[in-house]
This record gives C-alpha cells, sequence and structure tokens, in this order.
C-alpha cells in the first residue's frame, strides 16, 4: 500500500525525471563592443534533441539552456538589428554545464555568421573531479565491453578488489554508487556494481571521483553516472561480434601451489537499432548482446613441493577429475529498451528497461565433479521519467525506479547435494556444493527535486526514497559442512585412531531439538533452506546552492540530510523489527571556483565534503535475521576411513555416510550455538563517513593543451563494524574506538568505556597529488595524461579483507579479536604509492585508428601472517606478526602495461560502414607478480615461553608483539629463538599480471 501511495504522489505531480541524465549549456551574449545584449533569442537543436529547445538572454546578456540529452549541438543566436551568429559542434556531456559565450555584429551584407564552437578543455563552473567518456571515444579505447572497464580509465581509481568493486582514492570496492538512467543500481547485498551493461548501448559515463554537490550521495568511493542511448529522427544501428581464444594468450607464470590461468574464450555478439516511430514525437532504442565466456585453467596438484616423495595433497588430478584443463563459464544475455516521448518543447517522458541475466557455471578447479555448481545471478530493471520546464525559472525534475537482482545455486548433478567434506589448511574438497543461496533482491526508488533560478542564483531542493528488501535463502548441501584437521594416533601404535572433525549447519531454536550446545540451549537441524526477509528504508533531503558571485566566481555550498532505516527478521522480535536507524547523518559541502582571469583559460578550486556510506543490507541478512550456526567438535573413528581397501587413510577416502556413527548417540567433544538472538546495537552509534578536502588549479596554456594539479585528502570518521571485546562470543554492531551502551538478551543496560572494549578508533587516510596534461582532439589526434602520488595509511581497508578473502561490509572479522588488528597500522593492502595513466587517440587520414592506454601502479605492501588455527588468534586469519611493507617485507611488483585498440572503418556510402578491431592487451607481455604467499609461519611460540615470559596470558603477548618489530630480518631472529620456524612458501608468487592477449571484433554501423 505504501508503495502504491508513492507512485499516485507521483503521478499527480506529473513529473518524473532522473538527475544526473542530461546536461546544459550557458552563456552571455555581447555586441562587438563587449556590452550585454538583453533579449537575444538562442535556439538549440541536435540529432539527440527532439524539435528544439529556445531561451532568450536577460538583461546581463545571459542565457541558460537546460534538460538537453548529451550529444552535439548547433546554436543559433538572433536578434533584431544584428546578423544571426551560428555555432555548431557545440559539445553536451552527462551532467555537465558547457559555457558557450556569443558576440553578435550590427546586420551587414551577411545574413547569418557560422562559427565551430571551440570545446572548453577547463570546466570553471564545477568542483566536481573525474572525467566523462562518451561512446564515440570508448569504442576506439583498448578497453572490455562491460561500462566498468570505462571507470579505470579515470585518475584515482587503481583497479577493483576481491569483492569486484572498484577502488577509488583509498576507498575499497564497497563504497561506491553506480547510477545508469538516474537508477541506482547498486549491488544491494554488498555494495558493489549491481547491473552489468555493454558499452553499445551506453552514450556516455561519468566517474565522478570527488568533489560532488549534496545532489548525490551514498558513496564515501565514487559516483559512476551512466546515461543509455536512445532513438533519433534517423535509424540508427549496428550489429557486432567480439572473438578470443586461449590460444590468443600468451602463457602465465606457474604459482607455486601449481595452477594457474590458462586464457579466455569468448563469443560476443548482438545489434543495437534506434530510430523513430513519429518523428520528433516518439523515438525508440533496443539492443541485445548475448556472451558467453569460458576461462580455462591449468591444474597441476601432482606438486611434491616439499620433496618427500608424496605429492603434496596425496591424490592426482586425474583422481580429481579425470582431466587436466578445466573451466568456468560465464553465460550472459544484456538487453535494454528505451522509448523517448516528447510532450512539447519543455516536457519530455523517458521511459527505459534493461537487464543482465546470467548464468555462471563454475568447476571449482581441483575439486571432483561433485562441487560443480550453476549461479543464476542479474535481474531486470526499470525507469521511468518526466522532464518539465515549468517557467523560465523553475524545472521540476522526478524519478521512479526499479532495481532487481539475483543469486540462486544449482549443483550440476546430484552429487552436488551431499555435505561437502574438506581438510582444513587444503584448497581442495570432497563431496557437495557446501553453501548455496537461493537469494532476490530488489529495490524502489522515488526522487522529486525543484531546481530554482534565481537571478545569479541556482538553487535546487530534492527529496529521495528508497524502499530495499532482500528476500534470501541460505543452506548447505547436505545439510552441515565437515571439515577435517588431522588424525589422531592416541596409542602410538602407527595407525590413526580418530579423525578431528567439526561439523557447522544452519538450525533453528527449538526446546525439544536433538542437538544440545555447552549452555544447555536445544537446536534443530535444517537440511533446507532458512529463508529470512529483511528491508531498509533510505531517505534523503538536500539543498544546495551554485551562487555566480561575480561573473568569474563561483559559490557552492549545499547539506545533505540521509536516514538509513535498517530492519530485521527474527522470532526474537516476533518478526520484523527496526534494528538501526541512522537518523543524523548530515553531510555539509562547500566549495569555489575561480576564472582567474575571467577568460575560461585557468580556474582555481577548493571544496569540502562530508559523505555517508551506503550500508549495504548484508548486515541485515547476517546480524539482524535468524542465522543460527550451530557447531560441534568431535574425535571420529579413523578405522572405518579405508573404504577402497588400499590400506591408506586420506582425505579422498573419507566420507562420514561409511561411518557407522550416531551423532545423537555419541556426544561431541564441544558445541556452541551462534545467532539464537540478533546482534544488538550501540545506543550511541553513528553513520560511518568520510571528510574529503580538495583544492586544485586547471590553466589553459594554448588552444590544444591544457595542465592542471589537484591535491585530494580523505580521512575516515566513524566506521560501523560488529565488534567483540569477549573472543568472540558476543558481537555488537557500534563504532569501534567509542564507548559502546547496549542492552543485553535480559533487558538490562551494558555500558562498556572504549578503552575497555581493546579496538582503537579505525584510520583510514588518504593523501594524494595529482598533474594531469591534457590535448583535445586536433589534426587527427588526443591525449590525456595523468600523475599521481599518494599515501594510503592506517589500520582500516573497508568492507573487504583481502587476506582473509571476506567480503562482508560492516560485519568483516576485523573487529572480532584484538589479535586481527595487530600490527595493521601503516600502509593499507590497496596502497600504491605512484600512479601513471595516459590515454589516447590516433587517427590516420585513410582510415586506421589507433587507440591505447598505458597504466603503471605501484606494487602492493607484502604482509608477514602469523598462524591463523590457534586458541591465541581466535581461529582467524588476519594476524600480522610485522607491519605490512617493513623493511625485508617490501612490495609487490609494479604492474604496467600498454594495450592498444586497431581498428579500420570502411565506408559504404548510404549503406554504413563496416569497421575490424584488433585488440593487443599488455603489448609487451609485462609478468609482473602481483600477488605472494603472506603467510610466514603455522608455528606459535610453545606454552613454557608464554608461561616464562608473559604469565601464560597470550594477550599479553598479543599486545607486545603489535610494533615490536622494526625489520623482517628482527621477527625472524625472534621466531628463531623461540622455536618458530619460517613456512616454506613464505613470499613465493601466488598470482601474476595477466599475460598478453588479443580479441577481434567486427560491426556494421547505419
Amino acid at each position: 500500500m505504501k508503495k502504491f501511495l508513492l507512485v499516485l504522489t507521483f503521478i499527480l505531480f506529473a513529473g518524473f525525471t532522473f538527475a544526473g541524465t542530461t546536461g546544459s549549456i550557458v552563456g552571455k551574449v555581447t555586441d562587438a563592443t563587449g556590452a550585454p545584449l538583453p533579449g537575444v533569442t538562442v535556439v538549440a537543436t541536435s540529432p539527440s534533441l527532439q524539435g528544439q529547445k529556445t531561451t532568450t538572454t536577460n538583461a546581463d546578456g545571459k542565457y541558460r539552456l537546460v534538460l538537453l540529452p548529451p550529444g552535439i549541438y548547433t546554436l543559433k543566436y538572433s536578434l533584431a538589428g544584428f546578423q544571426a551568429t551560428v555555432k555548431k559542434n557545440v559539445k553536451v556531456n552527462l551532467d555537465v554545464v558547457t559555457t558557450v559565450n556569443a558576440v553578435l555584429k550590427e546586420e551587414g551584407v551577411s545574413e547569418q555568421i557560422e562559427v565551430v564552437a571551440e570545446k572548453p578543455l577547463i570546466d570553471v563552473t564545477t568542483t566536481t573531479t573525474g572525467a566523462n567518456y562518451s561512446t564515440d571515444y570508448v569504442e576506439q579505447m583498448p578497453t572490455a565491453r562491460n561500462y566498468l572497464s570505462v571507470v579505470q580509465l579515470t585518475p584515482g581509481v587503481t583497479g577493483s578488489d576481491i569483492s569486484g568493486g572498484m577502488i577509488v582514492n583509498g576507498a575499497s570496492g564497497t563504497e561506491s554508487n553506480y547510477i545508469i538512467d538516474g537508477l541506482n543500481t547498486t549491488d544491494i547485498e554488498n555494495g558493489t556494481q549491481g547491473k552489468g551493461l555493454n558499452f553499445d548501448f551506453v552514450e556516455e559515463v561519468q566517474v565522478k571521483t570527488g568533489g560532488f554537490e549534496p545532489e548525490f550521495g551514498r558513496s564515501t568511493g565514487a559516483v559512476v553516472n551512466v546515461i543509455t542511448k536512445s532513438g533519433g529522427n534517423e535509424f540508427h544501428g549496428s550489429v557486432f561480434y567480439y572473438w578470443r581464444n586461449p590460444s590468443y594468450s600468451a602463457a602465465q607464470p606457474e604459482p607455486w601451489y601449481g595452477s594457474s590461468y590458462i586464457g579466455t574464450k569468448e563469443y560476443d555478439y548482438g545489434f543495437s537499432l534506434g530510430g523513430y516511430i513519429i518523428k520528433d514525437k516518439l523515438w525508440f532504442f533496443l539492443a541485445y548482446n548475448p556472451s558467453v565466456n569460458e576461462y580455462y585453467y591449468k591444474v597441476n596438484n601432482d606438486k611434491d613441493l616439499d620433496g618427500d616423495g608424496v605429492d603434496d595433497i596425496g591424490t592426482s588430478v586425474q583422481r580429481l577429475r579425470g582431466e587436466s584443463t578445466v573451466y568456468d563459464k560465464n553465460d550472459r544475455d544484456y538487453w535494454a529498451l528505451k522509448l523517448t516521448y516528447n510532450i512539447n518543447e519543455n516536457h519530455t517522458v523517458v521511459a527505459s528497461l534493461f537487464g543482465d541475466p546470467r548464468d555462471y557455471y563454475n568447476r571449482y578447479g581441483t575439486a571432483p565433479k561433485s562441487r560443480d555448481r550453476k549461479t543464476s545471478l542479474g535481474g531486470t530493471d526499470w525507469t521511468v521519467k518526466y522532464d518539465g520546464i515549468l517557467s523560465e525559472n523553475f524545472v521540476l525534475s522526478a524519478q521512479i525506479g526499479y532495481h532487481y537482482q539475483e543469486r540462486k545455486d544449482k549443483p550440476l548433478n546430484e552429487e552436488g547435494y551431499n555435505p561437502e567434506t574438506y581438510w582444513y589448511g587444503m584448497t581442495v574438497s570432497n563431496g557437495g556444493l557446501g553453501y548455496m543461496e537461493d537469494t532476490e533482491m530488489d529495490r524502489y526508488q522515488y526522487k522529486l527535486s525543484l531546481e530554482w533560478f534565481l537571478n545569479n542564483h541556482d538553487i535546487k531542493f530534492g527529496y529521495e526514497y528508497e524502499d530495499n528488501e532482500f528476500d534470501s535463502g541460505r543452506m548447505y548441501s547436505g545439510g552441515q559442512v565437515l571439515r577435517l584437521y588431522n588424525y589422531y594416533d592416541f596409542d602410538d601404535d602407527g595407525t590413526p585412531d580418530a579423525v578431528y572433525m567439526r561439523r557447522r549447519m544452519f538450525a533453528k531454536n527449538d526446546p525439544n531439538g536433538e542437538l544440545t550446545d555447552a549452555y544447555g540451549d536445544h537446536y534443530t537441524q535444517l537440511f533446507d533452506f532458512l529463508r529470512t526477509k529483511t528491508k531498509t528504508e533510505y531517505t534523503a533531503v538536500y539543498v544546495q546552492d551554485k551562487w555566480q558571485v561575480t561573473d568569474n566566481f563561483m559559490l557552492s555550498y549545499g547539506l545533505r540530510w540521509e536516514e538509513q532505516k535498517i530492519k530485521g527478521n527474527h522470532p526474537y522480535y516476533g518478526g520484523e523489527f527496526t534494528a538501526l536507524d541512522i537518523d543524523d547523518a548530515y553531510a555539509p559541502r562547500v566549495g569555489f571556483t575561480w576564472d582567474i582571469f575571467g577568460d575560461g583559460t585557468s580556474k582555481l578550486y577548493a571544496h569540502y565534503g562530508r559523505f555517508y556510506e551506503y550500508i549495504p543490507m548484508d548486515i541485515n541478512n547476517r546480524s539482524f535475521a535468524e542465522e543460527v550456526l550451530y557447531f560441534d567438535w568431535w574425535f571420529l573413528p579413523a578405522n572405518d576411513a579405508d573404504t577402497n581397501g588400499d590400506g591408506q587413510i586420506d582425505f579422498w577416502d573419507f566420507n562420514p555416510a561409511n561411518y557407522n556413527f550416531d551423532y545423537n548417540v555419541n556426544q561431541p567433544l564441544f558445541a556452541l550455538g551462534f545467532g539464537a538472538i540478533p546482534s544488538p546495537v550501540s545506543k550511541n552509534i553513528n553513520g560511518q563517513s568520510t571528510d574529503e578536502f580538495i583544492i586544485g588549479y586547471d590553466y589553459l596554456i594554448n588552444d590544444l593543451w591544457s595542465v592542471g594539479i589537484k591535491f585530494t585528502w580523505r580521512e575516515l570518521n566513524d566506521v560501523i563494524e560488529d565488534v567483540s571485546f569477549d573472543g568472540g562470543n558476543t558481537y555488537i554492531i557500534a563504532n569501534p574506538g567509542r564507548d559502546i551502551i547496549y542492552d543485553d538478551e535480559n533487558g538490562n543496560e551494558v555500558y562498556i568505556p572504549a578503552d575497555q572494549t581493546g579496538f582503537k578508533k579505525p584510520k583510514r587516510d588518504y593523501r594524494a597529488y595529482e598533474l594531469k596534461l591534457k590535448r583535445k582532439f586536433a589534426d587527427g589526434w588526443t591525449v590525456d595524461a595523468s600523475i599521481i602520488r599518494s599515501d594510503l595509511w592506517g589500520d582500516y581497508i573497508g568492507g573487504v579483507l583481502p587476506f582473509y578473502g571476506q567480503v562482508d561490509p560492516n560485519l568483516t572479522a576485523q573487529y572480532d579479536l584484538p589479535s586481527t588488528l595487530v600490527n595493521t597500522n601503516g600502509p593499507l593492502p590497496y596502497d600504491r604509492p605512484w600512479q601513471v595513466k595516459i590515454n589516447g587517440l590516433y587517427q590516420y587520414d585513410w582510415g586506421l585508428n589507433v587507440g591505447f592506454t598505458y597504466t603503471y601502479y605501484s606494487g602492493t605492501p607484502i604482509a608477514a601472517y602469523g598462524d591463523p588455527a590457534s586458541d591465541y588468534t581466535g581461529y582467524y586469519g588476519e594476524f600480522r606478526l610485522i607491519r605490512n611493507g617493513a623493511p625485508g617485507l617490501g612490495r609487490t611488483d609494479a604492474v604496467q602495461s600498454l594495450d592498444l585498440n586497431l581498428s579500420y572503418t570502411y565506408d559504404l556510402g548510404k549503406y554504413g560502414s563496416v569497421t575490424g578491431y584488433f585488440y593487443i592487451y599488455n603489448v609487451f607481455n609485462w609478468k609482473a607478480v602481483t600477488a605472494v604467499n603472506q603467510r610466514i609461519t603455522y608455528d606459535v611460540p610453545s606454552e613454557d615461553y608464554i608461561n616464562a615470559n608473559f604469565g601464560g596470558d597470550w594477550d599479553a603477548w598479543i599486545k607486545w608483539i603489535d610494533g615490536r618489530f622494526n625489520s623482517l630480518d628482527e621477527l625472524e631472529a625472534y621466531m628463531d629463538s623461540v622455536g618458530m620456524s619460517v613456512y616454506s612458501h613464505f613470499m613465493q608468487p601466488e598470482a601474476f599480471q595477466t599475460p598478453r592477449y588479443i580479441r577481434f571484433g567486427l560491426k556494421y554501423k547505419f
């Protein structure tokens, strides 16, 4: 009912538009003496525009054209007594104000003067940093097919992390906002890219890396704003096909553990068609793009790395899979449909529909075929919008949209429904799929804004509301996951007597349940999906003003307020409840631009802003929904493990189904249940936010070249995380480093001072100096270059823990135990001090185009992790014995790559054109080591050592080791003195830069 009333309200407003889906043109018209000319009629036309847009200059000779779709425009200026002037080739970019001034001469012999407009290299109207990429430019660049690959061209973006999201100015991949046709398409669960889109569907991509206005929120990283293509008064379209094979790839070095990437087989084809149903009235655009990618890997697990004469995992790849080369398969179907209806010159309705359903077939490399699965992902989104100019001074905008995504796992064979079994510390597993999902997520979105042009002020008011829903289904195949630790020979007769094993399962609280934990609580094991449904309501209100104080000085300021009402669903509270309500997120923004000489040749600018995290719904599902995990530990008799009668007991012989063992009769060594009640929330919690300060200067060297310098500073305020102060038994959602106040399960208020929680306030400081040089396109070529020197320092990474392999925004293991923060204060894992990016295009007269990109990134700091499977570290993997990048550890190799796109277009006249593409990635086949084994030891000091030196207190030893060693040599000397050996594969390469490969493409356009 609530959703229906919201929709009805918007319909009654009769206005639907999306912020950031159009651009605008402003300027000043004068006579030959420089005096302003009021009353000049300005008419804009474009193939991207239905009909025309008309305005007149005011008393100061100024004019403004708004709600212009991105494209190339022609402007005509006319006034009685003056010659009409036409300016052609005016480029309008997405969410950018283009300044075009004009001079009118008194009437003479000629009736009209035509001028080719010069696109300004410097935008003196904005403090926003980043870049805009049009489809014409990107088509000639050596990028991948997804629009996210275009984002990588932007200075400050340093690749993607384990979440798949992009790292921007020190922010992790779960912290950016992704918008398509004004619709928030950010991944609902983890905050990454939530919608795939082929660039053949895209008109323009705008990447905002900083300095953006209160109109934009939901991000402590970047805002990626995408506009899809539209129809036109002429029919246009394309048919395309792209392909590559593993044989097109150079060989990759083999990592120490024996498996390596061979290459990708790609089949990517489709079509697009745009045009009109009624000229200047109703346009359409539609596109379809199936895509199949198969990723091939070499599997070689017969390695005897320790030289003991036995292959290291006790079996051969033939026994594992019966094959030596395996692959994963990604089967996508991108599609889009867009309708544009022109009511009249001032009112336009646009409807967009697009989808990215895909099936991912995961072969799980070294695992048996029972582990193979199909995961269905993606979904369908839609938007409807209306753009309305109410009067000369008012523009009304509103939005309705819907985003959907799913994740559904299914075994590729019946054995996949069996329990998963794996040896701890090995990368291989046996049995079924293990963790499976049947999850659907959606988001309804509503926006309303009013823009008011008052004298020299551009004032904008906005309201946004989102209703997010997470319908989660989770299970373990066979109802449980079995982790094997070791064999035990209790009587020392040389034959194992028992296998030490842990069971993990989803369960439900049940007073009559057969499972009992150490505290006497009873549970029932679940063999089907655990289903929970949670919600988040998001509300934002903002006001902003761009005040043109003088002709060459603009002050921009405003405030954004956000509320996130995070709702759980748990029997403990009788169903749905509000778990976390952050309603005090005030985000001020202020900045200025100064056109120093008043002629658009220079700009001094600065900006300060506060940006709040848009909390993904992972926290709803895991902390505030019914998720009871039951663990028990057992000694199972080993005498039944030799099921094939070869006299040997190994992992592949072990099958719990073969044991004559009744869990309900025997008793576990220990059992624990987690999640019986939702995680409590600290009463004084603040929203997670980042402060940013930018100052820069751009200068136009001449008509072709511009140069710029910029300083960016970002610093965390508060972080939201699950915090445990009692060794992982109790988890509280709080701000680490602040006092914790919460009610326990008995309703008693608990107060824990910050200095007793064991955690300091998180730090993540980013400082960057950027130098950029740009040449606009002229004489057949253009180039855009940047170099950044930066530092990313602190102890907080973001929504991921790279070494631990965890993507859990606001729920990482970092604040589960004090040991996870030992030696973390230093250069962070995504710190890359130097970044160089150069991209450009050269067009030969005879039809050949050469697009290129060159990137250089410094390596990342290397860590030295201790034993993850010990009581003193709580069985967590993020335990450092020395800070990242300490002397002797250093960094991984610097990564550089030169990529080329060689294309040739053959003109077919009235029948269109055919273009062939030849892509070469990593031309020089550089083979940088991008990751090494960072586990320095699996040993711990002896109990005698801890007793003698720390009174038997492991926590005291953990505090002592924090910051203790200044170099790897010092650490290794200490380890040797206490009997801790260095792991034989420490610092050995685990991952390499993608080797050289080529790709082909063919496109017919008309």
